[in-house]
């Protein structure tokens, strides 16, 4: 409907001053209908981001993501094997792999290290693992 202000009789000003409430209310309700729906897709397409369980030589790795600050995510894979571990003096083999998804999240043993004062030793022969760190690039638009 269309209205004009204040010209015409007391009835038709009522009328318009309804058909603008009207107008409002619609407007308001498809705007936050629109402003829900922008939030679920920024949140489905940050989810899309996550790297989640991914496909290697030695079978499927699961990771964790870490939030690093505002809109800033990284996919973190601690203690993946990538060799098997070898006798003494022999070369390291290659990793036979795993069944099903390895739980990549926690560190494994650090190799054998010795203290700056050369009074301590610490860590272990098993220690062929990776630790791989991967950042979520930012796009121009970020």
């Amino acid at each position: 409907m269309f209205c004009t202000f204040p010209i015409g009789p007391q009835q038709r000003r009522s009328e318009c001053a309804h058909s603008l409430a009207s107008v409002h209310q619609h407007w308001t309700q498809y705007v936050e209908i629109h402003h829900d729906m922008n939030k679920a897709y920024v949140r489905e397409k940050m989810r899309m981001r996550h790297l989640g369980v991914v496909y290697t030589d030695g079978g499927l790795v699961k990771g964790k993501n870490i939030r690093l600050g505002f809109r800033r995510h990284m996919d973190v894979f601690r203690g993946i094997p990538y060799a098997h571990i070898p006798g003494r003096f022999e070369k390291p083999k290659r990793h036979p792999g795993w069944d099903g998804v390895l739980k990549a999240t926690d560190y494994r043993n650090r190799c054998i290290q010795v203290n700056l004062l050369m009074t301590d030793t610490r860590g272990s022969v098993d220690c062929l693992y990776l630790n791989i760190w991967v950042p979520h690039g930012r796009s121009g638009k970020d």
